[in-house]
């Protein structure tokens, strides 16, 4: 690797930067220096350096100024390691938690979560964290238990969705939204969404709780009588026929009887009237009486003549 007399004067600047030359590389344009050839390089232009320093004092103010800036945007720590005040450690694996950071003489220290923590990537932290609870009252239960590396995973309880979801979790479910009465339920709910309903057309019914909705019975194909008609939201009523034969029957009977004893009423009224003509001489005592009743003694009819006022 070459560098040119300019490239000396500021590799040395950065050379004297850092206390700690353990495995530690700079930036030198597209190429990075090694700490020994940095050293070299410092060696043989320090009396260079210090000479330029001496003669303009802005280069000597805008070298402090790049050391100030250096020292606060250290170089940062590989993925698998933590920044410590003291420089970076090596991360705790999953399911533990740093006890002690690094030191120049030991690693770091880690320690296993404790029962009701985890802790799922490696980590420089020195707690874990705690187990998340599947709670029923928020609609959850428990799909995959805590363990030291790994959190709870939550789903929703039967009968309810997720409103509050993470890739492969979920927070919050809520409950399947419930159809009216004279609507069915036209999508069905999952876990991750609500149910969708929609209305019974004419001449079907549904309480809400059903996928379809059912016709109303049809009354006629029961040999049955329609009591009440069926509606959006319930069936058509039913009931037996009434029996018009028998009544009819029993009207008829009943007219009947009435005219005969009415007819049976009138005749004896009319029987009596002529009776009393009859009782005053007009007409004899036997063919007044009731020809039901021919055999009457005549004597009979005579008392009767006698005992008539018109008989005198």
């Amino acid at each position: 690797m070459s560098a040119t007399p300019g490239d000396v004067t500021q590799v040395s600047i950065f050379c004297c930067v850092s206390g700690d030359l353990q495995d530690v590389k700079f930036q030198h344009r597209s190429s990075r220096l090694p700490v020994t050839w940095c050293l070299q390089l410092k060696e043989t232009s320090s009396l260079s350096l210090e000479m330029i320093l001496r003669r303009n004092g802005w280069i000597k103010a805008a070298v402090l100024v790049v050391l100030s800036i250096l020292r606060i945007h250290s170089f940062p720590c590989h993925l698998t390691e933590y920044k410590t005040g003291n420089g970076c450690c090596p991360m705790c694996p999953p399911g533990s938690r740093v006890k002690s950071d690094c030191t120049e003489d030991r690693s770091t220290s880690c320690l296993p979560c404790v029962a009701g923590t985890f802790m799922d990537k490696p980590t420089g932290q020195k707690m874990c964290f705690p187990c998340s609870v599947c709670d029923s009252g928020s609609g959850l239960k428990t799909k995959h238990s805590c363990s030291l590396a790994s959190d709870t995973v939550c789903e929703p309880l039967e009968g309810f969705f997720c409103i509050d979801s993470t890739p492969g979790r979920c927070s919050a479910a809520q409950r399947h939204s419930r159809c009216e009465p004279g609507d069915f339920i036209s999508k069905a709910g999952t876990s991750s969404s609500d149910a969708e309903c929609s209305p019974c057309s004419r001449g079907t019914f549904s309480n809400g709780s059903s996928a379809s909705c059912q016709p109303h019975t049809q009354c006629e194909t029961k040999n049955l009588q329609l009591t009440k008609e069926g509606t959006s939201s319930s069936d058509a009523e039913c009931g037996e026929r009434a029996a018009v034969a028998p009544v009819a029957a029993g009207v008829g009977v009943g007219l009947l009887l009435l005219l005969l004893a009415l007819g049976a009423a009138g005749l004896y009224f009319r029987n009596q009237i002529k009776c009393q003509h009859r009782s005053t001489g007009k007409q004899s005592c036997a063919e007044t009486l009731n020809r039901k009743e021919p055999e009457l003694p005549l004597k009979e009819c005579a008392l009767m003549v006698q005992r008539s006022p018109g008989a005198d």
